[in-house]
């Protein structure tokens, strides 16, 4: 699994937001919230469709590239795994599915 953090999502398009004069903390703290609201999204849409959704569809729905939302997903599979939780998220041929552990 890949582990991700702030830092390496530092490219998560936020539409026309511009940064210019914000020091780095400042937008480090905006990208903390933005990636916490696409976690969840992402939560929110796995639980409700109930069976497996591809990549493709997600990262559509968050409004982001594949790349990014494979990495936010590879972050929330860490995160289940790592506090031994009764649901985890799973990966099978592009898509992702949440199922009981």
């Amino acid at each position: 699994m890949i582990g991700v953090h702030a830092a390496d999502l530092f490219n998560l398009r936020l539409g026309n937001r511009l940064f210019v004069g914000h020091d780095r903390q400042c937008i480090q703290q905006f990208y903390n919230l933005e990636i916490k609201k696409a976690k969840a999204a992402l939560e929110a849409i796995l639980f409700a469709m109930g069976g497996s959704v591809s990549l493709a569809v997600l990262a559509e729905a968050l409004e982001q590239d594949k790349e990014t939302t494979e990495k936010l997903l590879h972050s929330l599979m860490d995160e289940y795994a790592a506090a031994g939780r009764g649901i985890r998220l799973i990966e099978l041929e592009g898509s992702f599915q949440m199922c009981s552990s």
